[in-house]
């Protein structure tokens, strides 16, 4: 959804109605990277309620964005409720830099627990890359 360049609200109420365009949707030409920040024991049982820190110095990193899955709000705090408690989705012109951006919120982010993969993007890095051009997919 990050490198979607078109205003997102109409595109999802297309959708709910059954309605989406059949025109392309643009794209921005760049790449994305995301990382699943997890709760301790994910995929099995898992802990919540354990307060989370950082999302906002994270939502600083020039290119990121923070999805919530697993979280709720406890007493003014946000805290885990699940196992896939968060996604940090960093964009950028290469996946190097997108990784890295990623990567430097995510070391923002601290919880009880947390857990994350340290290799994502790590194949496209090593992959021969097209350049990147406004892309478009058909809905």
């Amino acid at each position: 959804m990050p490198l979607i360049s078109a205003e997102i609200a109409p595109l999802l109420a297309a959708a709910a109605d059954g309605h989406l365009p059949h025109a392309p949707i643009a794209l921005r030409g760049e790449v994305a990277v995301g990382v699943v920040l997890a709760s301790e024991g994910y995929p099995g049982p898992v802990t919540s309620g354990r307060p989370i820190d950082g999302i906002d110095a994270a939502e600083r990193v020039d290119g990121v964005k923070i999805f919530h899955a697993g979280t709720a709000v406890k007493d003014g705090q946000i805290v885990t409720a699940g196992g896939r408690v968060l996604t940090v989705v960093a964009t950028a012109p290469d996946y190097a830099p997108a990784i890295a951006r990623a990567y430097q919120a995510v070391d923002r982010i601290s919880f009880d627990g947390m857990q994350y993969r340290r290799d994502i993007g790590a194949k496209a890095v090593q992959a021969p890359q097209a350049p990147q051009t406004t892309r478009s997919v058909n809905a």
